[in-house]
């Protein structure tokens, strides 16, 4: 069952790096994406490659450090600042240039599966609900 939870989880998030990849490489061919935000993307990219990898070989999300669950939710969070400190207001909202609104949404179900029921999941999945709703908000859309 756990591994069918991780191959579930992993097929969200690949689809969704697959699109805010392949979306980041043709923006920056076709307009004037901020590099801070493409370099984000990729870094988000690489982050969960290196996560899925590492979460695949100990078998379960139950089974890795806290600190991993701690570090994805960093990434979102991260994602989130970037796009809103490096793209414009209108790009915000109805694009691709804002994928991190995306990615944010697939870490966290992931945050159940990694702190498990009780407090540390609420807390987590908590201050990615607030932070997403934060960057949405005017005056930053």
């Amino acid at each position: 069952m756990e591994r069918l939870i991780f191959i579930c989880f992993a097929v969200f998030r690949a689809g969704v790096v697959v699109q805010m990849v392949g979306s980041t490489v043709w923006l920056a061919f076709e307009s004037d994406l901020p590099a801070g935000s493409a370099a984000m993307c990729f870094a988000a990219a690489a982050w969960s490659v290196l996560l899925f990898a590492h979460v695949w070989r100990r078998g379960s999300f139950a089974d890795c450090s806290t600190w991993w669950c701690a570090a994805d939710v960093g990434v979102g969070l991260a994602a989130l600042v970037s796009a809103v400190l490096t793209l414009p207001a209108p790009l915000l909202v109805g694009t691709w240039h804002a994928w991190a609104y995306a990615y944010t949404a697939v870490v966290a179900p992931s945050v159940a599966a990694w702190a498990q029921p009780g407090l540390r999941s609420v807390g987590l999945a908590g201050g990615l609900a607030a932070a997403y709703v934060i960057t949405v908000l005017p005056p930053n859309t």
